[in-house]
C-alpha cells in the first residue's frame, strides 16, 4: 500500500535534494503545501500535490515518467498564483495486454449477406406509377 509523506513551510524550494531528504519509498504521495514555493524538478517514481498561495516555476517544464502501471505516477497542483510557465508532463507506462475479442462471423454468412442485400438494391425496388414495389425471393 501507498503511503503519504506531508511536508509544509513557509516558504519552499522543491527539487531533487528536497525529494530524496524525506526518504519516502517508491510510490509514495508527497504532499508539499506552502504559502510560497519554488517548483524546480519532481523525482519519476512518487505522486505530487502541491498547495501553495504563490508557486514560482523557474524552469517552465516538469517531466516525470511512469515506470510502475500498479501505483502510475501523478501532479496535482493548487495554487493561487502561479509565476512563470508552468507545463506538467507525466507520461503514461504500457498497461497489460486485453482480452481476446469475440468469435467474428463466418466469411460465407457474410457473403451471403451482401448478395442478398445488393440483390434488394438492384432488383428489389421498381417504381410503376408511383407506386413502390418491393420484389423479392419468397421468405426473405
Amino acid at each position: 500500500m501507498a503511503s503519504t509523506f506531508h511536508f509544509f513551510r513557509d516558504t519552499l524550494q522543491i527539487n531533487l535534494d528536497t525529494i530524496r531528504a524525506l526518504n519516502a519509498p517508491g510510490g509514495a504521495t508527497i504532499v508539499f503545501g506552502a504559502r510560497s514555493i519554488t517548483l524546480s524538478e519532481l523525482i519519476s517514481g512518487y505522486s505530487y500535490v502541491i498547495a501553495a498561495d504563490e508557486l514560482k516555476v523557474p524552469s517552465g517544464v516538469v517531466a516525470i515518467q511512469n515506470s510502475d502501471a500498479i501505483t502510475p505516477a501523478s501532479v496535482t497542483v493548487l495554487a493561487q498564483k502561479i509565476d512563470g510557465a508552468l507545463r506538467v508532463s507525466v507520461a503514461g507506462v504500457a498497461g497489460e495486454a486485453g482480452a481476446n475479442g469475440e468469435p467474428g462471423e463466418s466469411a460465407s454468412s457474410r457473403a451471403i449477406r451482401q448478395a442478398v442485400s445488393r440483390w434488394f438494391c438492384l432488383v428489389g425496388t421498381v417504381a410503376t406509377a408511383g407506386m413502390v414495389r418491393m420484389a423479392g425471393p419468397a421468405g426473405i
